[in-house]
């Protein structure tokens, strides 16, 4: 895990902060798109799979469509999906990383998030303070 770096001031540590909660949510973001990508092989593994290995199939390589056999498309298909499940794997890893320094950060500078309930009763509490030490007759 890389060290977390000390800052001079707040607000290099709320931009460092912010730059590991996006690198964070970016990577969420991918690990959704390429889980989608599985689910579309894993959809054509199980199309073919009760096909005969003669039959012609067409699969879409670098933008143009490929004339193949059933037989030689779903070696392929799979081997890709085994690529995606890794992949999948070592972005996980990084996003526990990413979260473990986020975590480290919080704790190192003592990086706190306010409730907004508890923001907005203080506020409430706060307003009903001040009306209550001004009194004053109103006409």
């Amino acid at each position: 895990m890389a060290t977390i770096p000390d800052f001079d001031n707040e607000k290099q540590i709320i931009e460092y902060y912010q730059s590991l909660q996006q690198e964070y949510q970016s990577i969420q973001q991918k690990i959704v798109e390429i889980e989608s990508d599985l689910r579309e092989h894993e959809l054509v593994v199980t199309a073919l799979a009760d096909m005969d290995d003669s039959r012609r199939c067409y699969r879409l390589v670098g933008g143009v469509m490929v004339e193949r056999t059933v037989g030689q498309v779903v070696p392929a298909v799979e081997k890709n999906k085994a690529g995606i499940e890794d992949l999948i794997e070592k972005m996980g890893q990084q996003l526990d990383i990413k979260g473990t320094m986020i975590k480290a950060v919080q704790e190192k500078y003592n990086i706190r998030f306010r409730d907004s309930r508890a923001a907005q009763q203080a506020d409430v509490g706060a307003a009903s303070s001040q009306s209550d030490t001004r009194s004053g007759v109103l006409a």
